[in-house]
């Protein structure tokens, strides 16, 4: 974690089955190569204002929130799709379900790209209380 590099550039305000989020975009970046993941934080996620006519700023995701959100969906990889569902709480028989599986495995692979097994254990491991 101490050798990536963290860029996240926001991009909007959206809505998304009615959930109403602020969408980044996420670069991380190592030695072994680069990665650009998207983030969603929800609408609490701000900086306040000092003054009432001056809007709220969304407030950033830091590298720890998205190396966490990361490797719980590279845990997907470890699963079959039917032990995915049961433990999240998916619908086995939607492709909705499956699409979601694919994209957490695919989380997974981009970890691979910046990291060695070795240093997403030392990840995991710094990560295990957040």
């Amino acid at each position: 974690m101490k050798n990536t590099n963290f860029n996240a550039s926001y991009l909007c305000k959206n809505t998304e089955e009615d959930w109403h989020h602020y969408l980044w975009k996420c670069e991380l970046i190592t030695s072994k190569g680069r990665i650009t993941t998207s983030f969603k934080m929800g609408l609490a996620h701000v900086i306040k204002s000092k003054y009432k006519w001056v809007d709220d700023k969304p407030k950033p995701p830091t590298l720890e929130g998205v190396l966490y959100s990361l490797l719980i969906d590279a845990d997907a990889r470890n699963m079959s799709f039917n032990d995915w569902c049961s433990d999240f709480g998916y619908d086995s028989d939607s492709i909705k379900a499956f699409n979601t599986y694919q994209a957490c495995c695919e989380s997974g692979k981009k970890l691979d790209i910046i990291y060695t097994r070795a240093d997403i254990e030392d990840i995991r491991e710094a990560l295990q209380d957040y």
